[in-house]
């Protein structure tokens, strides 16, 4: 018995019968066999600690309304497993409706389905991408990220929940074929209950995330359901114990929590096999060819995003725009001779942490960029107090924080500068450096707009584009941190992207072309080295120098600074590579908080479209790219492709929809947002309930950016 569907393109998949009679999936390219199933009848089943797989070939197959049902079954302890499987053409894929049903009870048993794909020649090193997770070769993650070189080579299985993904999906690339094969899941619930937080397995029938991932050794593509994760599994963030301790707030959902930081282990999850128990998935199977990895991850991300439809959920700007000033006034604090904002406070509790009590230059603090809103209200409301501090702020740093390489951390306490550490040197990051000397500048060319003259604050910012100047030497490229007396610290120059839109705008407001040629030079250099290989890594300061939203969003601010600076198409193109990636660091799919368990710190309700993971090595996700929006707006209208523009749409509006309004989060000020949450286990919870001012300072960013582009709260 022979039966196939056939693509446009060239692909089939052929229904073929081995020796035993039990008939398997073969996917041909052409000529060429791309995977192969031959069991596409799995299941792992669960039975007092014990796993035991279970494997077959359709007992028969049969061709309906464009496509083919095949049907096969299996016997698990004292029941069967029934498996319906549906295969239906699309435009350029194949489309597989899966029903499972259970017949007979098991008591205190459980099971996972599975669709395994073998892939000719595949190994642990081949290029994947896994949205948020992995990404090529994935050699830029830290040691115990999921997908890690040396763990994967070690490791037999590396399978991971899609709850922690932007996408469902997964893809392999062949790059000697240049052949993307991808499963997607389509329609994909996510659901969870409170119980998946802990380590232990867990059965339960409310479970809906799937997980993607690479078995025997790299050289089969598997997909499970429901989503057990191994043989690395993150554990909830609240376990690592970093940060501010959740024990010192006066709200606290982790006492008598019994997760535990284990990292290195099975999470296994499983759906009861209980009599009458149904399981469905509606998943997607692309084979294209490609000419580049970066090409077949670009046109599946485009797929599976049409796919879920995400869009813009309008929220009250207006509204978001009012307490968020209002807020960052309120907690502008004059101590001593500094005036600054707190780097953390507990959002149920309004008050500082043990760890990050003290004022900050840029990064996560953006105390200057604070300052910068305060003058900009201020001038525009005729408000009096947020013009003083905002001027106060600026004038601390500027007077006492030092020129060239500034001092980055006072403590008002000890009134004190506590700088950044990088290793076992004490030193500061460039990109502290670079964040509050842009916002120094917009705060100069507002006041000088206003007739009000600041000199000390344009000595302060010139002396770090005169230090860049000076210490460019024959390598280009600067280095992560520096010690103040300007020596480099560790780490290869691969983040350094933000000093061009700074070096842009030092020419702007000074009037002067001396810089712009710097960041040419930079950017020519980040370029060739990293980015045109999409390697975009080492934009967060307070993770390892790894693989991150951040490093993108960088690069693209900078790319498309210098296009408009320029003129050169060059660097638009540059900008939209980069914007290509950060788009795969934002949730398109809505994934609910647990079921039984609504009340976390991401409260059900609340889309997490839009919202983005942060970096690998952990699910955390956040807003940081709500202050692009004004990047992608011009993006689109520098390309003619309005996809950027509905992009940025969803960041302005999405992102907001956890910013408190009034007191309906239980925070303790209005404007508050709690500054990061999690996915996987733990959902909806983040390491603490802390508020950081990057959070608020970048949707402010946001609205400010969309206030020529949008009308606020259009719909």
């Amino acid at each position: 018995m022979k039966r196939s569907l056939g693509l446009p393109r060239g692909a089939r998949l052929h229904f073929t019968e081995d020796n035993g009679g039990g008939i398997g999936l073969e996917l041909r390219l052409g000529t060429q066999v791309v995977a192969w199933c031959p069991h596409p009848v799995s299941a792992q089943l669960f039975a007092q600690g014990r796993l035991e797989w279970h494997r077959s070939g359709y007992s028969h197959c049969a061709p309906v309304a464009n496509g083919i049902v095949a049907r096969g079954d299996l016997y698990l302890a004292s029941s069967r497993l029934f498996f319906t499987d549906r295969y239906t053409l699309g435009d350029d894929h194949i489309k597989l409706a899966r029903r499972v049903e259970v017949r007979g009870d098991s008591a205190d048993h459980g099971f996972l389905s599975a669709l395994e794909w073998d892939l000719p020649d595949a190994g642990t090193d081949d290029l994947w991408f896994a949205p948020g997770v992995w990404y090529g070769t994935n050699d830029r993650v830290p040691p115990y990220a999921i997908g890690a070189p040396a763990a994967r080579r070690a490791q037999e299985n590396v399978v991971f929940r899609e709850d922690r993904l932007t996408l469902p999906f997964a893809l392999h690339y062949d790059e000697a074929k240049r052949i993307s094969f991808a499963v997607s899941h389509l329609a994909a619930g996510g659901e969870t209950v409170a119980a998946d937080d802990d380590d232990a397995p867990l059965i339960d029938g409310r479970l809906g995330f799937g997980s993607f991932g690479m078995t025997h050794g790299g050289r089969t593509f598997a997909f499970w359901f429901p989503g057990a994760e191994g043989e690395t599994s993150y554990p909830p963030m609240w376990t690592l114990g970093r940060g501010n301790n959740q024990k010192d707030s006066p709200v606290n959902p982790f006492q008598g929590k019994s997760a535990t930081a284990g990292a290195r282990t099975w999470s296994y999850r499983f759906h009861p096999l209980q009599d009458a128990f149904r399981q469905s998935c509606l998943l997607r199977v692309d084979c294209q060819r490609a000419p580049r990895f970066s090409a077949a991850s670009d046109a599946q991300w485009k797929r599976v995003s049409a796919a879920y439809r995400p869009r813009a959920l309008c929220v009250d700007l207006d509204r978001v725009e009012r307490v968020s000033i209002g807020l960052l006034a309120g907690m502008t604090v004059r101590a001593g001779e500094a005036t600054g904002i707190p780097t953390w406070v507990d959002c149920f509790g309004g008050t500082t942490g043990k760890l990050q009590n003290t004022f900050g230059i840029g990064f996560v603090s953006r105390n200057l960029e604070a300052a910068f809103l305060l003058l900009q209200y201020g001038r525009r409301l005729g408000n009096s107090d947020f013009v003083a501090r905002g001027t106060e702020i600026l004038d601390f740093w500027t007077a006492r924080s030092g020129l060239g390489l500034s001092h980055t951390e006072y403590d008002p306490g000890t009134r004190a500068w506590v700088d950044a550490m990088e290793g076992d040197a004490s030193g500061v990051f460039l990109r502290d450096q670079s964040d509050s000397r842009r916002a120094c500048l917009q705060a100069l060319q507002l006041e000088n707009e206003h007739g009000v003259s600041h000199p000390a604050w344009l000595q302060w910012a010139k002396s770090y584009g005169d230090w860049l100047l000076a210490h460019e030497g024959p390598q280009p490229g600067f280095r992560r941190a520096y010690t103040l007396d300007g020596a480099p610290i560790g780490s290869a120059p691969s983040d350094c992207s933000h000093v061009i839109p700074f070096l842009l705008e030092l020419d702007r407001v000074a009037s002067t072309t001396t810089y712009t040629r710097l960041a040419l030079k930079t950017a020519q250099f980040l370029w060739e080295r990293f980015h045109a290989a999409r390697i975009f890594v080492g934009g967060t300061l307070d993770n390892p120098n790894c693989t991150d939203k951040e490093a993108a969003a960088l690069a693209f601010e900078a790319y498309l600074g210098l296009f408009e600076a320029t003129g050169a198409r060059r660097w638009l193109q540059a900008a939209e590579e980069a914007a290509r990636v950060c788009e795969t660091w934002i949730f398109q799919w809505n994934i609910p908080m647990p079921a039984d368990d609504p009340a976390r710190f991401f409260p059900a309700g609340r889309t997490t479209v839009g919202f983005q993971l942060i970096t690998t090595g952990f699910s955390a996700f956040d807003v940081y790219l709500t202050r692009n929006v004004g990047e992608f707006v011009r993006l689109a209208r520098s390309t003619g492709d309005r996809h950027y523009r509905d992009v940025a749409k969803i960041l302005l509006h999405n992102t907001k929809c956890m910013v408190q309004l009034e007191n309906e989060y239980g925070y303790a000020r209005p404007g508050m947002q709690i500054e990061h949450w999690s996915m996987g286990r733990g959902r909806g919870f983040g390491l603490n309930s802390g508020w950081l001012p990057w959070v608020t300072t970048s949707h402010m960013v946001s609205i400010n950016a969309a206030r020529a582009e949008f009308t606020l709260n259009d719909r």
